[in-house]
């Protein structure tokens, strides 16, 4: 599943350019590719997910980070990649107490 996913997400970055700035949108586009409707309950998205029918959301996030690295403009915008950054920052400071 794991190069099946990669080509999934990719398609997916390529195709619906918003899904390289939101993890969330990528989640929800993926989980469209494997036929999961948007009235379908979150418990039975991650009964599916448990049961291994569908990627974790992990996964196909992990999946994203492996497209970007031989895909760099498949990468989110300049303004997301900064705030990504910032965050990161804020975190690292935080855990150094």
């Amino acid at each position: 599943m794991n190069n099946d996913l990669q080509t999934i997400v990719e398609k997916t970055l390529r195709s619906i350019p918003e899904t390289r700035d939101s993890d969330n949108k990528l989640i929800y586009a993926v989980m469209r590719h494997y036929g999961i409707e948007k009235d379908t309950t979150f418990a039975s998205v991650i009964k599916s997910v448990i049961d291994g029918k569908l990627p974790a959301f992990a996964s196909i996030t992990r999946a994203k980070r492996k497209v970007v690295e031989k895909f760099p403009e498949l990468d989110c915008c300049a303004k997301v990649r900064a705030d990504r950054d910032a965050l990161e920052e804020f975190y690292k400071d935080y855990a150094r107490g």
